[in-house]
């Protein structure tokens, strides 16, 4: 059997594009939480522990990602507390995590098809 790396170039980048659209564009919680699992241990897969340093780059983006959200956003019903007379709403908070998921999950696949397409 061949390594993932041996395909066809071309076969490569279109299969990383479709995999790096669909948490990108789905907004569902289910699918972006696949997709960023699935990314991460195809990352660590490739990359082994040398990619451990950028993880951690990745993890705090994810956390910067997911509480800036809330501090911008004041949209929905449920407002858990108040920051400066701005409400902090649990739909913000929830929507902050899935955007960080779905933002570092497609930097875990760009990083494999960079390391991938050398």
């Amino acid at each position: 059997m061949r390594k993932f790396k041996d395909y066809n170039p071309i076969s490569l980048t279109v299969w990383f594009t479709a995999a790096a659209i669909i948490p990108a564009v789905t907004k569902h919680p289910v699918f972006i939480l696949i997709a960023l699992f699935s990314s991460a241990v195809f990352y660590f897969l490739t990359l082994g522990r040398s990619g451990v340093k950028r993880f951690i780059y990745f993890a705090l983006l994810f956390l910067l990602t997911a509480l800036i959200n809330p501090l911008i956003s004041h949209k929905g019903s449920t407002v858990l507390f108040l920051i400066n007379d701005s409400p902090i709403t649990l739909e913000s908070i929830l929507f902050g995590l899935a955007t960080a998921s779905a933002l570092v999950s497609v930097i875990f696949l760009f990083s494999v098809y960079s390391e991938i397409m050398t």
